[in-house]
């Protein structure tokens, strides 16, 4: 029909007048009568067909849905687990974020599925959670949630996580994560993928690798550090910023592995600019030795302590802190000090790592700027601990340095030594540094403290009541529970209970009762 309207239209109604006899009946007698002219009967006429044949339109056929029924491979959580996460949903969102994690893990660990009625309400929550989160929820979901799953609008934030192929074909953040994991567990077979696709990586994604390589070194990272250090990213006249930046990222890593070459050449060199000296004592006696780095200045650099060595063998910016560093030089000795092991640092001075840290925090490194007096590597001495795990560095410097500048290196004590320090300085109300406690758990003497010693505190001012319940949701000792209902009962005595119940005891409860519950059924 619509090919007899345009052939009229091309030659014009006079020629070629319009049929009404070839269109539905319906549209026939809505035409009757009318004393619009032949150009205008069409155009009306065209209309009505339109209309007409959109109202009996059927829906596009896409594809026939499977009806296959779903089976499942893994048993429902029981009611105890799914009472658990019922409360977990109301927690808000940062302890649900750290709960859920704990949750999570413990119906993998037994191979239970959640409950189908919750299967939406775990996607609703997880998507807006990092990525470990979203990728354990997909484990615990099942068949049929799978499938909901991908009916769900935010479906691309879960998907392809359990894909065998997700190395060639997963995102730059999902093969991160992947890859994290695997060199975590296995850096053996993690170094092979990497090598199986390095030459086809981008350049930034080359960094990222080794950024996260970085994060959890391996001795068995060597040869393949020490490949691309003397191959790709060696040295060029004309290089990326980012091939440098990889450079220095390689080349930080090879320092912390005593067993490389970059090592042994550096420790050689960094050798020579230790000195010993005889110390004069009263009376003219000799003393015991006198152990010093000296550097050269930036006036004076040598064939090794120069700008274009630092850039060639290490990546070194030559772009420094002048309000931190009182020579480019020194700048360079608190890259090496950021780096190497302290082992090193510390076999040199005969008296051992407290001396030696005495010695780089003493008055011969100290500067002033803005009226103020600062050891220039002090940073550096913190960040060695986070890169090489040092917990003896850790301890002697929680006690060496002002508090408030210890709360990055408590992760890294004994949680003896957390829990002592904490109670010798009285820190158990600042939240900061509860949340950096080591272990997973605090002992029971300590979480019991801990509890009675902010409770008082409230007494007297109510602060970070918040941060507190997440902290003891987190680290209370699993049997704090009788001192935690104490101090409740005693609390519905004060004015400021409702917010003791709600911030404190309530978070504190929740922790206590997810433990309780995955520890009972282990049992």
């Amino acid at each position: 029909m619509w090919e007899s309207f345009r052939n009229i239209a091309l030659i014009g109604t006079e020629k070629k007048p319009l049929e009404a006899s070839l269109l539905p009946s319906s549209i026939q007698e809505a035409l009757k009568d009318t004393d619009q002219t032949p150009e205008e009967h069409l155009l009306q006429a065209a209309a009505y067909l339109t209309y007409y044949q959109e109202a009996g339109a059927l829906p596009p056929y896409e594809k026939v849905e499977d009806k296959a029924a779903i089976e499942e491979t893994l048993a429902e959580a029981p009611e105890l687990p799914m009472r658990v996460f019922q409360a977990i949903k109301n927690a808000g969102a940062q302890l649900s974020d750290y709960l859920l994690g704990d949750w999570l893990d413990w119906l993998i660990s037994k191979q239970w599925k959640i409950a189908g009625s919750e299967s939406v309400n775990l996607v609703n929550l997880t998507q807006i959670m990092r990525l470990e989160l979203r990728e354990k929820a997909v484990k615990v979901l099942g068949n049929k949630g799978r499938w909901m799953l991908s009916h769900h609008p935010k479906k691309e934030l879960f998907l392809d996580f359990e894909k065998s192929d997700i190395w060639e074909e997963g995102t730059t953040a999902q093969r991160k994560n992947f890859w994290a994991e695997l060199h975590a567990s296995d850096p053996e077979t993690a170094i092979q993928l990497l090598k199986n696709t390095w030459d086809a990586e981008a350049i930034i994604t080359k960094k990222g690798f080794l950024e996260v390589m970085n994060s959890n070194l391996s001795r068995l990272d060597q040869d393949f550090l020490t490949h691309i250090y003397n191959n790709e990213f060696a040295y060029k006249a004309k290089e990326k910023k980012t091939e440098k930046e990889c450079r220095a990222l390689v080349a930080a890593m090879l320092l912390r592995i005593p067993e490389s070459d970059l090592y042994k050449f550096t420790a050689q060199k960094l050798s020579t600019y230790i000195k010993t000296s005889k110390k004069s004592a009263l009376l003219g006696l000799i003393s015991s030795d006198n152990i010093a780095i000296s550097v050269p200045d930036e006036n004076h650099p040598d064939d090794f302590w120069n700008d274009e060595s630092m850039l060639i063998n290490y990546g070194f910016d030559h772009q420094y802190d002048i309000e931190w560093f009182n020579d480019k030089h020194q700048y360079y000795l608190s890259s090496f000090l950021e780096v190497i092991p302290l082992s090193f640092w510390a076999h040199q001075f005969t008296k051992g790592t407290a001396a030696f840290v005495d010695y780089i925090l003493g008055k011969d490194f100290q500067m002033n700027a803005r009226k103020k007096v600062h050891a220039m590597h002090q940073a550096a001495l913190i960040k060695n601990v986070s890169l090489n795990h040092d917990s003896a560095l850790a301890e002697y410097l929680i006690n060496k340095l002002p508090a408030d500048q210890n709360v990055s290196l408590l992760s890294y004590v004994s949680q003896d030594a957390f829990e002592t320090y904490v109670k010798e300085k009285k820190l158990w109300t600042s939240h900061n540094i509860l949340e950096q406690t080591p272990g997973r758990t605090w002992s029971l003497p300590f979480s019991n403290y801990v509890l009675k010693g902010l409770f008082e505190s409230y007494g007297q001012q109510y602060h970070s009541m918040h941060y507190h319940g997440q902290a003891l949701c987190k680290y209370l000792h699993i049997d704090s529970g009788d001192e935690l209902r104490r101090l409740n009962e005693k609390a519905q005595s004060v004015t400021y209970y409702k917010s003791w119940e709600k911030n404190v005891f309530t978070p504190a409860k929740l922790g206590l009762t997810l433990k309780k519950a995955i520890a009972s059924s282990n049992e």
